[in-house]
């Protein structure tokens, strides 16, 4: 989640580009911490954001894992929680200023949060990005606590694991810079060289690239059919921007190379203080990190890359639909000119009832913007417009 404190930031990627977010396991219940393990919970194996159960004044409360945000987020609602607000004002997303506590006593599983003295956690209203996830989200963790720890990610079995100690190295090794509460590696793309790259757990697109990176490798010719599309990003506000997108030929993970990877470029990007504060380095997330399983070895400097999933499937063709959930609805937030559904008769506001007879309020936003962008299998789509149902049919074709 691209989250500077005094900067507008997109929290999170809409299905155009990489599919939805997922309903967090927030009743999820750590197991026991063995020797190795401080804490355990499961996660979604799809690469969905990760959510894990934070527990305060007795009561759990689901946050977000996010490497991206350089501090930690507690929802408005939770402020008889904290302690008196600081005589400190913190600027985000551009808005009036959010209010800043003391980091309060929060655990995770076992594991006791507690931060050095005077460390700060920000306090602001987070009901957008609860509509944009589907669930309810009431914070985000951090790099300003996670640069601490010792994380191991497994997609393929759905779990999030909180280390004791660093774990003896296994499959790629990938040196780690960190750098004013932020985290970067160097991506290699064959012929051009290196590229900075930010590692954001908090977005759940493949890779996302500065102006100039974008442009250079547009140049090179090793981007191909660049499209602009005006869903983009969705910010903790509720706004949306657009973006262009491209497909990248390849671009290799210390000798982990991935092929025809999707990478975009949001357009109000130039009016973003971001590019300066992040260093330069464009974003890896979900899309491509969910391919493995990751040891994210912060203390010690380095990632690990294990497991890797055969098959990326990262350039099939998206619904080009965004969705947020509101009291249990879920509505269709922006759509462009060029999707299927739009063509098929979908507009912007229409709530989605059921997708191939399956109840829409009963699936995970992650689950239905999957099913949005099936491709090859005839997909009908019920949806509420004034009171008035009405049906669609769509056959997604693969670009």
């Amino acid at each position: 989640m691209r989250t500077e404190w005094d900067a507008t930031r997109r929290q999170f990627l809409s299905a155009a580009l990489s599919g939805a977010l997922v309903n967090g396991r927030s009743d999820a219940k750590p197991t026991p911490p063995s020797d190795a393990t401080l804490a355990e919970f499961p996660v979604n194996p799809d690469g969905d954001p990760l959510i894990v159960p934070m527990k305060i004044a007795g009561k759990e409360y689901p946050f977000v894992v996010d490497t991206g945000a350089q501090g930690t987020f507690i929802d408005d609602s939770l402020a008889p929680l904290l302690g008196p607000a600081l005589e400190v004002e913190v600027n985000v997303n551009g808005n009036s200023p959010a209010k800043a506590h003391l980091w309060p006593k929060m655990r995770l599983g076992e594991m006791d949060l507690s931060m050095v003295a005077n460390a700060m956690v920000v306090r602001m209203n987070l009901k957008p990005l609860r509509e944009v996830l589907g669930c309810d989200v009431y914070g985000v963790l951090g790099f300003d606590w996670l640069k601490w720890q010792i994380l191991h990610v497994d997609f393929r079995n759905g779990r999030i694991q909180f280390l004791r100690q660093s774990p003896r190295p296994r499959g790629t090794v990938i040196p780690l810079e960190i750098d004013d509460d932020q985290v970067f590696f160097r991506a290699v793309v064959p012929a051009l060289g290196d590229v900075r790259l930010k590692l954001d757990t908090g977005f759940n697109g493949t890779i996302e690239l500065r102006p100039s990176e974008f442009g250079r490798f547009n140049k090179s010719k090793v981007l191909k059919r660049i499209t602009s599309s005006s869903v983009g990003g969705i910010s903790l506000t509720g706004e949306m921007r657009g973006e262009d997108k491209g497909i990248l030929d390849s671009v290799n993970l210390g000798d982990q190379r991935h092929t025809n990877v999707l990478v975009s470029l949001p357009w109000s990007l130039d009016l973003n203080p971001d590019g300066a504060k992040s260093r330069g380095a464009g974003l890896l997330g979900l899309g491509i990190l969910s391919a493995y399983a990751v040891t994210f070895d912060f203390p010690q400097k380095r990632m690990y890359l294990n497991n890797r999933k055969l098959d990326d499937g990262w350039t099939n063709n998206h619904s080009g639909v965004a969705c947020v959930r509101r009291e249990g609805r879920t509505i269709v937030r922006w759509i462009e000119a060029t999707s299927p559904w739009r063509q098929a008769g979908v507009v912007v506001g229409d709530e989605i009832v059921a997708i191939d007879g399956k109840d829409a309020s009963k699936m995970s936003l992650c689950d239905l913007q999957r099913s949005l962008r099936q491709v090859g299998k005839p997909m009908l789509l019920r949806a509420k417009r004034d009171e008035q149902m009405h049906e669609y049919s769509v056959l997604m074709q693969a670009k």
